[in-house]
């Protein structure tokens, strides 16, 4: 697996993720063009660089990927993930995508607070910006709430 970042040339924000194919590759089975596909069609599910990349008119050109650590063990991947966001967030406070430190969830109720935590940061991120959440995703962010309570 690979450890990768996104640099929104633009923003100057950044988003990490990890993939087991090549984020460098063009090919449309590699987790950039997953990423380009997602943004142009608006369905990104990071928020923050979705509003961003419409905000600020990105294009591909806009976005830097590049790799930060090569030939993770799966098992290892997660933490080495949310460790460089945590150094990314300390490095560089508010410019960090990632609205959440992905972690294990031990049960429903984390899985819940967590959905919780997101709503509350993608919410700050927004009005932080000048942004805000239409009406429309308030309104998807608490059918999906209720259904997620329902589990």
């Amino acid at each position: 697996m690979q450890i990768y970042r996104i640099t929104n040339n633009k923003t100057g924000m950044f988003y990490i993720g990890k993939t087991y194919t090549d984020v460098r590759s063009d090919g449309s089975d590699s987790r950039k063009y997953s990423h380009l596909l997602d943004l142009r069609a608006g369905k990104h599910d990071n928020q923050p660089l979705q509003m961003d990349w419409i905000r600020h008119n990105c294009s591909e050109d806009d976005l830097l990927f590049d790799v930060l650590v090569e030939d993770v063990h799966v098992e290892e991947a997660g933490d080495i993930e949310t460790d460089l966001i945590m150094e990314y967030r300390e490095k560089f406070p508010g410019k960090v995508y990632n609205v959440i430190t992905p972690r294990k969830t031990a049960n429903k109720y984390t899985t819940i607070q967590m959905r919780r935590d997101v709503h509350t940061e993608v919410r700050q991120f927004c009005n932080a910006r000048g942004h805000s959440i239409s009406g429309m995703t308030e309104v998807l962010w608490m059918n999906y709430m209720s259904s997620s309570m329902g589990e």
